[in-house]
């Protein structure tokens, strides 16, 4: 997995040719057809794509390279379909504002990658793991993980609701942010959760990441020097069960970063299962609501039953799921959500950020059900897995996935709504004292 900064500092001094990557990556897609990263590639527009790059004097940060963008994000000339056979297959007209500001970069757009269906899930079936073969790449971004570990793109973009930008970058090995709610623009995006939904950006390094992220934000600046070490709060107390390889992992990545300068404290865990049970309560009835929009039916209705039948099960089982009142998703979104955000906000007053797992567990083996085992104990897939994501979701607060020191674990920085940069500089600290705890890898 080439660094995106490294590819573009190539093309933009001429080393490289734009057309010359195209063909290279190109043909990496087709030799890596079975890995199931990418939806749709159209070779003839990225080809005429690289070529107006080599006609014009290199311009913009991403100048000549390849980025990929998940199924759900407009791509002008290419369907959106979301990872589902019930939305149409036409083109979309205009390409999504986060693409045009790729494009306006210099990037080339190379495809659009795979998904779990409607980013309604963790797993992503069909889309292997580059780095653990047999193993699921997580989701909802997971061909967005997987292309970029792959090799298949420099960068991606993916979306995050509930932890589809840091699952699916845990478990292939690569590094993804799920930016402030609203830091970036969602025109051209299919809705899943109005209130939870961000576009976040995949990528090999950690400064990678936040040149994508500055591109898609609008920033004048990259953040560059890394912040730290710094003050990290760490969450004890957790009475829900952790995979003893991911607590393997998770100690030593603690115990490098204390090696390198880092102060970690430790915090009474707030009730993660809760906020989970929130997130979904908020998150749910809004993908109904959108599903139906997006198949041009009514929720709730025959025609809403009929449409969801082409849906995958566990798609389809939550988009089918009671709802509740109008009332229960106002309180929910009004007045318990702000409650989650206010005890975040308050435990980052005196730290710089919240340190976590991405996942309580490894990657689980393709075919995983519904249902999971950790340390022994049964739980629901979904819901085990974005157990460390949602409390981000809840609060609108930017987090950052960073590769672990065991392969398919990551370990999640929680900042402050708005901080995304310095979440960013702080992540590169911790990126370089855990990559050295992991011998580099």
């Amino acid at each position: 997995m080439e660094e995106l900064r490294g590819l573009a500092g190539r093309l933009a001094t001429g080393e490289l040719s734009a057309t010359e990557v195209a063909r290279r990556t190109l043909e990496r897609i087709r030799d890596a057809a079975a890995l199931g990263a990418f939806a749709a590639v159209d070779e003839e527009a990225v080809l005429a794509q690289a070529a107006a790059c080599d006609a014009r004097p290199a311009q913009g940060p991403l100048h000549g390279v390849p980025i990929a963008v998940k199924d759900n994000i407009d791509v002008a000339g290419l369907p959106t379909r979301a990872g589902s056979r019930a939305l149409p297959d036409a083109p979309a007209q205009a390409d999504a504002e986060v693409v045009a500001r790729l494009r306006a970069a210099g990037a080339v757009i190379v495809g659009k990658l795979a998904m779990h269906e409607l980013a309604l899930g963790v797993i992503s079936p069909g889309v292997g793991n580059p780095r653990l073969p047999g193993r699921v790449a997580g989701g909802s971004s997971g061909g967005s993980g997987a292309a970029v570990t792959a090799g298949l793109c420099a960068g991606a973009l993916g979306t995050d609701t509930g932890g589809s930008v840091r699952v699916p970058a845990a478990f292939c090995g690569c590094a993804g942010l799920r930016p402030t709610t609203g830091a970036v623009p969602s025109d051209g995006v299919l809705p899943l959760s109005w209130s939870h939904d961000t576009v976040g950006p995949l990528a090999p390094t950690v400064a990678d990441v936040a040149l994508l992220q500055a591109v898609i934000a609008g920033w004048e600046r990259v953040p560059t020097t890394p912040g730290g070490p710094g003050r990290l709060a760490l969450w004890t107390g957790d009475p829900h069960p952790v995979d003893p390889a991911v607590a393997e992992a998770f100690a030593a990545a603690v115990a490098a970063l204390r090696a390198a300068g880092f102060e970690v404290v430790e915090r009474p865990a707030p009730d993660l299962g809760a906020v989970a049970d929130l997130q979904i309560r908020i998150a749910g009835p809004e993908a109904a609501a959108s599903t139906a929009t997006h198949l041009g039916v009514e929720p709730g209705t025959p025609a809403f039953e009929a449409a969801t039948e082409a849906l995958a099960p566990d798609v389809r089982a939550i988009v089918r799921a009671d709802p509740g009142s109008a009332a229960d998703h106002v309180r929910a979104v009004r007045v318990e959500a702000p409650v989650v955000a206010a005890r975040l906000e308050a435990e980052l007053e005196d730290v710089d950020a919240i340190l976590t797992p991405v996942a309580p567990a490894p990657p689980p083996p393709v075919g995983v059900g519904e249902w999971m085992e950790i340390a022994g104990e049964r739980r629901p897939t979904f819901f085990a897995l974005t157990r460390y994501a949602t409390i981000a979701s809840v609060a609108g607060a930017p987090a950052l996935a960073i590769p672990g020191p065991r392969p398919g674990i990551g370990v999640q920085l929680i900042g402050r709504p708005g901080a995304d940069a310095g979440l960013l500089g702080l992540g590169l600290a911790v990126e370089a004292a855990v990559g050295a705890a992991a011998g580099g890898g």
